[in-house]
């Protein structure tokens, strides 16, 4: 078939195309409209050698890497919540959890996807202030 007769055919069928189009909006309008909306909060934690140096800086790096599987143990973030007063259960909280971990930047990110937005910067903030906390702890 000649591209010509192809289109001659879609010009006669324009309304099936259409239609094709309207369903399809519809059924993902509802796909996506069914779903409960969700938040996320995010916080970064760093870690700096003080004072600056190679062998410092390499020690953070390394450090973070650990820090990064402790923010997601369940006794840490229960002690995180804990500390923090706050009602969210802990295994509610680490399955909302997600860590990443940047060793060019000393960086961990810890983001939380709930349905109740002042829930997940609730938890995000009680694990970033237990990480600032056990930090200050094992550099004493």
């Amino acid at each position: 078939m000649r591209p010509e007769e192809i289109a001659l055919i879609m010009l006669r069928r324009w309304w099936v195309i259409a239609l094709a189009a309207l369903v399809a909006a519809g059924v993902g309008y509802a796909g996506t409209n069914s779903k409960p909306k969700t938040y996320t909060a995010s916080a970064r934690v760093m870690a700096v050698a003080n004072p600056p140096d190679y062998w410092l800086d390499l020690y953070a790096k390394n450090r973070l890497a650990s820090y990064k599987d402790l923010i997601g143990n369940w006794q840490f973030i229960h002690d995180a919540l804990q500390t923090a007063g706050s009602p969210v259960e802990p295994g509610l909280a680490q399955s909302e959890l997600a860590l990443g971990h940047n060793p060019d930047t000393n960086t961990v990110q810890l983001v939380v996807t709930d349905t109740q937005p002042a829930r997940s910067a609730e938890i995000v903030n009680a694990l970033a202030d237990g990480f600032v906390a056990r930090n200050a702890a094992d550099n004493q």
